[in-house]
């Protein structure tokens, strides 16, 4: 959820982590990422965001090294993407680009849009008791990943 949500991003997508270590990407079942708009860092830091610049620094190269989207290329093999997504139309945004170029480069994606939540709200859903936005699908592409 949240930073959490864009660190699995990156995990599942940089070069830097699993591929660095003799791992390919696909040796994830999959990434579940719940309403991060951690997608992008460059945009988010180029908007001046100050959590973001905080937490990047000032190195453009780093932002996008830091940028999940900026990761994806043809050719690689990457683990299937659930993504719960929520809130303003440029946080929307960050999550429906990140979406696409999965899809562009051939990854499989579960979505769902839970504005019904908050942001503490969506991550507090996630297995309540008669719960069905997001803890059902979210139990289905689990369930697929790991057949």
């Amino acid at each position: 959820h949240s930073a959490g949500a864009h660190l699995v991003a990156l995990t599942g997508t940089s070069k830097h982590f699993l591929p660095a270590r003799g791992l390919n990407l696909n040796f994830l079942k999959g990434v579940a990422c719940i309403d991060t708009e951690g997608y992008d860092v460059v945009a988010r830091c180029q908007e001046n965001n100050q959590i973001y610049l905080n937490a990047f620094g000032q190195s453009n190269k780093f932002w996008a090294e830091a940028s999940p989207i900026n990761n994806l290329f043809s050719g690689n093999s990457y683990p299937n993407f659930f993504v719960a997504k929520r809130g303003s139309n440029t946080r929307m945004g960050y999550a429906n680009a990140f979406i696409s170029k999965l899809q562009s480069v051939g990854v499989a994606v579960s979505e769902i849009t839970a504005n019904q939540y908050d942001h503490e709200g969506i991550n507090d859903a996630i297995g309540a008791a008669g719960e069905t936005i997001i803890t059902e699908p979210l139990k289905n592409f689990f369930a697929q990943c790991f057949r």
